[in-house]
């Protein structure tokens, strides 16, 4: 139950990148904005996935599994009724919200409710679905993309998803605790998002306003000055989303670059990949989707 959640997660990203053309042409999106479609979940999904994490400890994690399943699921709908690209991008955000609940509390029931040997299964299995996730999203954009629709992607979460929620009814431990608000550092999560978003919108608009712009420098600034604020309160917050004194260490530091470095160019990669293959080449979705599955 736990492992198709993650999957469902991992499909709507890579997904949508094979059906960015016909999304866009639909939509009348042009530039940089056709980007939004996988940055407004994305960006939602990672910034808040630390908050996520904390939430499914203080509230509860299948209270929390339960809620992001059903954030998402709604989304979903939403995305695929979407008539207009604001629509669609508030649908995506939304669901970045549901997949920043739903994943690390996923994760956390794994790690609750197996032990040892069987831990180490659980875990190996989870790491694969995130992989073999990508590889099948893109064969699954790029079948549904050319026979029926680019909505279909969105709508097809519908059925999983209600089967998720009786299934995760039935299976999943019920939390013991009641909930519990103190220490969820929501201030620290809106913060970070915030900030990110805000440099994120400055890079992507500077094309069109221009990078000398006040509209440039007002956004990109401010996101930095954000999240100069968040480190801040951090370091002042008795149990914070994220210990800033922890990026000093050459492991976790040096690590979340390369992590960062890595996964901005992947998805760089498929965002390009994916537009010049059928609005240049002209290939369809399908034949698009395979050519990523060996990457």
């Amino acid at each position: 139950v736990l492992l198709v959640a993650q999957l469902m997660v991992i499909l709507d990203i890579t997904a949508v990148n094979i059906a960015l053309p016909s999304l866009a042409s639909d939509l009348h999106l042009t530039g940089s904005d056709i980007s939004w479609t996988i940055t407004s979940y994305t960006l939602i999904f990672g910034s808040l996935l630390l908050f996520g994490g904390r939430a499914a400890d203080l509230l509860g994690r299948r209270r929390m599994f339960l809620v992001g399943l059903g954030i998402f699921t709604a989304s979903s709908f939403a995305s695929a009724l979407a008539g207009t690209a604001g629509t669609l991008f508030a649908a995506r955000a939304g669901q970045g919200l549901g997949a920043a609940m739903l994943s690390p509390a996923a994760l956390a029931i794994i790690m609750s409710a197996f032990q040892g040997g069987q831990r180490a299964k659980a875990l190996a299995a989870w790491g694969a679905v995130g992989g073999a996730g990508a590889a099948i999203g893109v064969l699954v954009g790029g079948l549904l993309t050319e026979f029926t629709d680019w909505r279909m992607i969105f709508y097809v979460n519908l059925p999983v998803a209600a089967a998720l929620a009786i299934a995760a009814l039935k299976i999943i431990p019920a939390d013991t605790r009641k909930p519990r608000w103190k220490g969820l550092d929501l201030r620290g999560a809106v913060l970070a998002t915030t900030s990110l978003g805000a440099i994120v919108f400055a890079i992507t608009q500077a094309e069109g306003a221009g990078w000398t712009s006040i509209q440039t420098h007002v956004f990109g600034l401010g996101g930095l000055a954000g999240l100069a604020a968040f480190a801040a309160l951090e370091r002042r917050t008795d149990r914070p989303l994220l210990r800033v004194e922890r990026l000093v260490d050459r492991a976790v530091g040096g690590g979340l670059f390369l992590m960062l470095a890595v996964t901005g160019s992947m998805f760089g990669l498929f965002l390009l990949s994916s537009l010049y293959l059928q609005n240049v080449l002209g290939w369809g979705p399908l034949s698009t989707g395979l050519a990523f599955i060996p990457l």
